[in-house]
Order: structure tokens, then sequence, then C-alpha cells
């Protein structure tokens, strides 16, 4: 169905013209236009009057703030053209008074010119002259004490270096000492077990000769009741003798070869620490190599004193062998009285009984002899090992 108020047109449909229209009759076709609609003449005055009327009341408006601001700013600048005057005014009298301020500074700055300024730099023109002459002569004086000091440091060097030879050469004796050291105590080792072997042998000759000496008594029947008393008072004290003999040996050797196998300790280590002073001579041969002059040159008194403390304990170490050598002639001597004590032993069971009361006399001295002998021998020994120890201890 169309609207209501649609146009009419040919392909209206039997049903489109069954509809009821407005001011219209049933089946009644429109032939023109609608009248268009107008607004009423009074109504549009009424509105152009509105709008004249607002425009002229804003006009109104507009002038009346533009006269109030117009006023405002001719306020403003009247009040700008009297802070201007003012500034233009108090800048010309700071400036007067900046000037004059300057004009005196600058008098006084002229005037302390001329009198401080001026005679400070003279002073100062004849100071640096004067440094400069003072400067060059103590250039001159510490270029000559350097030069001295140089040959003093070359000559210092060149004593250090006889020292240090000098000191190799020693070196090299204390090792040669110390292998003969090792070669004497090799030596006394073989010496103590020689005498322990000549002082069983002595002891068994001495038993095979008093079986002999048994055995010849024994055929001598006319003597045996004269004599039988004394031989048996002889047995008996050539028994104790003999027992005390080899006690006091057996204990004897033990102690000595007690006391050497401690030297020998000693010894070793003595040569340990004598190859660590060879060392220790190296490093410090190739650190006063690598050394300045002028540090090896103050060092060098220094240096000596140190070396000195080091290489005491050699001086001492060649005490010790002296004191052994002297160890060694007495265990020699010590070696001949055992060999004259067997020989007298021997002699002692070949002689009749005066003569034997006169040789066990001879004997008892000889023991007597060689036990202070021995004894004298240990306290040397003793006084070799405290030597030692004190040397371990440095």
């Amino acid at each position: 169905m169309r609207p209501h108020n649609a146009e009419p047109s040919l392909n209206d449909s039997p049903d489109d013209a069954l509809v009821a229209r407005p001011d219209d009759a049933l089946g009644v076709h429109h032939t023109r236009p609608p009248a268009p609609r107008r607004w009423p003449t009074w109504l549009c005055l009424l509105a152009l009057g509105g709008v004249v009327g607002w425009q002229q009341w804003q006009l109104h408006d507009l002038q009346t703030l533009g006269g109030d601001q117009r006023d405002q700013l001719g306020a403003r600048v009247s009040q700008l053209e009297r802070s201007v005057s003012q500034l233009e005014q108090q800048g010309d009298e700071r400036l007067s008074e900046l000037r004059d301020a300057l004009g005196e500074q600058l008098s006084a700055l002229d005037s302390q010119l001329n009198d401080t300024v001026v005679p400070a730099l003279t002073t100062l023109q004849e100071d640096k002259a004067s440094l400069s002459s003072e400067a060059v002569a103590r250039l001159e004086t510490l270029e000559d004490k350097v030069a001295k000091d140089a040959d003093g440091a070359q000559e210092r060097l060149t004593a250090m270096d006889e020292a240090l030879e000098h000191l190799d050469g020693r070196v090299t004796t204390l090792a040669q000492t110390d292998d003969n050291h090792a070669t004497l105590i090799t030596a006394l080792q073989g010496s103590m077990a020689a005498l322990e072997s000549l002082s069983r042998d002595g002891r068994a000759a001495l038993g095979a000769r008093l079986d002999a000496q048994s055995a010849t008594l024994e055929h001598l029947e006319p003597l045996v009741d004269k004599t039988s008393s004394t031989l048996d008072a002889l047995a008996t004290r050539i028994e104790s003798l003999q027992s005390d003999i080899e006690n006091n040996s057996a204990e004897q050797l033990a102690s000595l070869e007690t006391r050497l196998t401690a030297l020998k300790t000693d010894l070793a280590t003595q040569q340990t620490q004598t190859r660590d002073l060879q060392q220790s001579q190296q490093q410090l041969s190739e650190t006063l190599k690598a050394l300045p002059e002028p540090v090896a040159a103050a060092d060098g008194d220094e240096l000596a004193i140190k070396l000195k403390g080091r290489f005491a304990p050699l001086d001492e170490l060649a005490a010790l062998e002296t004191a052994q050598r002297s160890l060694d002639s007495q265990l020699g001597e010590l070696r001949r009285q055992q060999t004259a004590l067997s020989a007298g032993l021997e002699a002692n069971s070949q002689g009749a009984s005066e003569d034997t009361r006169e040789q066990l006399r001879s004997l008892d001295a000889s023991r007597r002899q060689l036990s202070g002998r021995v004894a004298s021998l240990l306290g040397q020994v003793s006084e070799l090992e405290q030597r030692v120890s004190r040397l371990e201890r440095r």
C-alpha cells in the first residue's frame, strides 16, 4: 500500500484507490500539486527586528568596552612614561656614581702599582738572578759529589767482587774440609773396629798363653807348692784386671761409637749448611750484579757486616776440624797404649812371679793412664757436640 499523501500515478492499483485521504472524496484523484507553506510577514519582520536590535546592542557594548580599555591603556602608558623617566634619572645618577668610584679605584690602583708592585717586581728580578747563580753553583757541587760517589761506589763494588772471590775460595776450602771430615770419620770408624778386633785378639792370645803357662807349671812340681797360692792370687788378679779392661774397653768403645755417630750426623748437617751457604753466596752475587751502582754502594758496608755474621759458623767449623784432628791423634795414641797393654799382658804370662808383680803394677798404671786418656777423649767429644749444637742453633 502507498502512503496516504503519495502522488497519484498510472500504476495505482484498485486497492490504493480505496484509501481514504483527508479533504478528499473517495475515488477522486489529484490533478494539481498542493500549495506551498509560507511564513507570516509579521513574524519575519519581528525576527529581523530582533536580530538588528541584538546587533546594535552588541555594537554599543563593544564601543563602551573599547572606550574603557582606551582610557586604561592611556593611563598605563602615562604611568610607564613616568617610570621610564625615573629610571633614566636613576641610571644617570648611578652611572655618575660608578664613574666617580671607578676613577678613585683606578687612581688608588695606579698609586699602589707605583708604590708596591713595581718595587716587588724589581726585587723578584734581583732574587731570580741570585737564585739562578746559586742554583748553578749547587748543581756544579752536586755533579762533583755524584762523580765522587760514583767513583767510591765503583771502588766498593771492586772490593766486594774481591771479597766474593775470597769467599768462593773459602767455601771451596770448607767443602774440601767437609770431605776430609767424612774421610776422617770413615777412617776413625775403621780404626775403632780394628781396635775392637785387636782387643779381642789380645784377650784370646792372653788366654792361650795363660793355658800354656798352666800346662808348663804342671811339669814344675817342686815349684807348684811354693807358687800355687801366688799363681791363684795372680790368676784372680789377672781375671779381675782382664774383666775390668774388657768392661771399660767395651763401655768406652760403645760410648765412642755413639759420639762418633752423632759427630758424623753433625758433620753431615754442617755439609748441608755449607751447601746452603754456597747457594746463598751465588744468589747474593746475582743480586749484587742486578742492583744499581748507587744502591750497591749504599748497602756495601751493611752487606759486609751481614756476610761476616753469616759466615761466622764457618770459622767455628774450622775450629771443629782442628779439634777433630786432635781427637784422631788421641785415638791413635789410645790404640798404641792398647797394643802396649796387650804386649804387657803377654809378657806377664811368660815372666816369673816377681816380674809378674812388677808388670801387673805397670799394667795397672797403664790402665789408669788409659782410663784418664779415655775420659779426656770423652770430654773433648762432648765439647765437640756442644759446638755442633751451637752451630745448629745459629
